[in-house]
């Protein structure tokens, strides 16, 4: 699911950058608290929060995936400022823009929606654990 929509994210937004493709694009197995996902450009890999793995929560997918190609795209040309890469500086911000959903996924964030998908998994992984421990 999260490599083909990457694949039609890159079609869609960078039809000239087919590298991008080569990326694996796959759910976290670790629990996330602050990291939504990350894109490690010299592995292409990016991980996406398993706390996202819910139906009503794959309308944010686009968006973040998007960023995260955003990440891909600019690679390792990233501009430095006092020694330090600038991830998310002026070209990043500029290219992220182009997307339509990103206003709405940035206020989903800022506005609690990813600390209630984090509680919600945490419930929910509790909730089965002390079901399977009582069968």
């Amino acid at each position: 699911m999260l490599l083909n929509l990457w694949l039609e994210i890159r079609q869609e937004f960078f039809p000239e950058r087919g590298d991008v493709d080569e990326y694996v694009v796959h759910w976290s197995r670790r629990r996330q608290k602050r990291t939504l996902a990350a894109c490690y450009t010299e592995e292409k890999r990016v991980i996406v929060a398993r706390e996202l793995n819910y139906p009503q929560l794959h309308v944010w997918l686009h968006p973040l995936l998007y960023h995260e190609m955003c990440h891909a795209i600019l690679g390792e040309n990233v501009p430095r400022k006092n020694g330090k890469r600038q991830w998310h500086g002026k070209a990043f911000k500029a290219l992220e823009s182009r997307h339509p959903e990103l206003r709405a996924f940035d206020h989903w964030v800022k506005n609690g929606g990813w600390e209630h998908a984090v509680r919600s998994d945490r419930a929910k992984r509790a909730h089965q654990q002390r079901k399977l421990a009582h069968q």
